[in-house]
């Protein structure tokens, strides 16, 4: 069942295996948590702005739900939060998806971990 909130909870601190970094993201980008009772930890900082709905989030997102990720989807709505996540993960590209608490990738990376 989807909790479609549009801001942090508690729950949002899914395994304590990520670095203070990611967890901070997580505390200051607005999103929201899909839950999937039992399912292994996700975690997706994806772009999703006014006039740009990154095609490559939409991508993971779906095959983090079609895989029964419980996941913390992070919404990056503006270039400044954009630019913030880039270096804060030390990447050129967004999506970036972690996977209880390991950096996996961008959507290409994230595909081959699920064997899609």
């Amino acid at each position: 069942m989807a909790d479609n909130t549009n801001h942090q909870s508690e729950s949002d601190t899914i395994d304590d295996s990520h670095s203070p970094q990611v967890q901070h993201l997580i505390d200051i980008l607005q999103g929201e948590h899909i839950g999937k009772e039992g399912g292994q930890s996700a975690i997706i900082f994806r772009m999703v702005m006014p006039d740009h709905l990154c095609p490559f989030g939409l991508k993971s997102i779906d095959a983090l739900k079609h895989a029964g990720y419980d996941i913390i989807d992070r919404h990056i709505t503006t270039q400044d939060e954009n630019t913030l996540v880039k270096e804060t993960l030390g990447v050129k590209t967004t999506p970036q998806t972690f996977i209880n608490g390991k950096r996996i990738g961008g959507n290409d990376d994230l595909q081959v971990f699920l064997g899609n």
